[in-house]
């Protein structure tokens, strides 16, 4: 019999290994088999056509890469089903030609509209942006809780009316990620937390009002998001190759300076998503890892108010927090 490598016997195996019956929920007492496609590990090493002199040795070798658990002989493992592999070959596909046709051109248009912040249609991967929209990822937003931020300024108790949407009529609205300066949209995160950390980023508060907020149904989100959801396999390859092959849409931005390329880009992909008749963008957050949300009129939309405004504590991790429904050191009749 030829010498074998073990190691690299194993490390194939490994590959094909998703899931093991640990991870899988039970349901009076036995395994309910939902993550990957269940398959007896006797057939991986038939396919791999194991001798029988060393199965029990390599078996015991693996482990899975989702809970770390043993295997033996005679177990069964979770594989990627037909359909998880055809998505992979699509998404590595899409990479491919994302990164062979372009990624260059990406990088040329952020050169392009950081020097003419208003002509992105002129340059040909913003024309494609802007004609591709459509076919970009789109989500409904079902009813349910949002949380909206604003920083504590002075000693006034905050009101619904100072956690709506600013009206640039009355107060200087500043620009963002997804809005122009002027315009008023309405940013918000799935939790307070998310909140909090969103408004008080490159700062040293910790403290900011919070408005929990019902938002219902909401149609047509443009969905942006990384790391809470696979690439979809329909969506164009600029959406695909903007979302999840660079960090045009999410890049980090010092909000103290006064010149922010960083939002070019993302600021005219919202502008090409109100065009296409999207109501608003889901997105990634630099700074926690909840969803956030931005409608961008939020007119069109139903939305209750849950509750008064409240003060929120965030520690100095920034991660875990205290809720206060009172106003710091001041009474209301202080505060007036």
């Amino acid at each position: 019999m030829k010498n074998i490598d073990k190691e690299k016997l194993i490390e194939q195996l490994q590959e094909e290994i998703q899931y093991c019956a640990t991870c899988q929920p039970y349901d009076s007492g036995d395994v309910v088999w939902i993550l990957g496609e269940e398959t007896e590990l006797e057939e991986l090493l038939d396919d791999f056509k194991v001798p029988e002199s060393i199965r029990d040795e390599i078996a015991e070798s693996l482990r899975c890469p989702n809970c770390g658990c043993q295997f033996e002989r005679g177990a069964q493992y979770g594989k990627k089903s037909a359909g998880e592999i055809l998505y992979e070959k699509l998404i590595d596909k899409k990479q491919k030609e994302w990164f062979g046709k372009y990624n260059q051109s990406l990088d040329d248009f952020m050169g392009f509209i950081e020097k003419y912040p208003y002509l992105g249609a002129k340059h040909s991967l913003g024309k494609k942006i802007i004609e591709l929209m459509p076919k970009f990822p789109m989500k409904n937003i079902e009813t349910g809780n949002w949380f909206r931020a604003r920083k504590i300024i002075d000693g006034k108790k905050f009101t619904h009316d100072d956690m709506t949407a600013p009206n640039p009529d009355k107060i200087q609205v500043g620009e963002g990620r997804f809005n122009h300066f002027g315009q008023s949209h309405f940013y918000l995160s799935n939790t307070d937390i998310g909140a909090a950390r969103e408004m008080l980023a490159n700062t040293d508060e910790k403290l900011a009002w919070i408005q929990n907020i019902t938002i219902h149904n909401v149609n047509t989100i443009l969905d942006v998001r990384v790391g809470s959801q696979e690439p979809d396999p329909d969506a164009s390859i600029i959406a695909t190759g903007l979302i999840y092959f660079s960090d045009a849409l999410n890049s980090a931005v010092e909000r103290n300076k006064y010149w922010k390329p960083e939002y070019f880009v993302p600021r005219f992909v919202a502008d090409a998503a109100k065009h296409a008749g999207f109501n608003g963008i889901l997105y990634t957050s630099n700074h926690h890892y909840f969803d956030n949300l931005v409608i961008f009129d939020l007119s069109t939309i139903e939305y209750e108010f849950k509750g008064d405004p409240y003060i929120f504590t965030l520690n100095d991790e920034g991660n875990e927090v205290q809720n206060n429904s009172y106003i710091i050191a001041l009474d209301d009749e202080d505060s007036m």
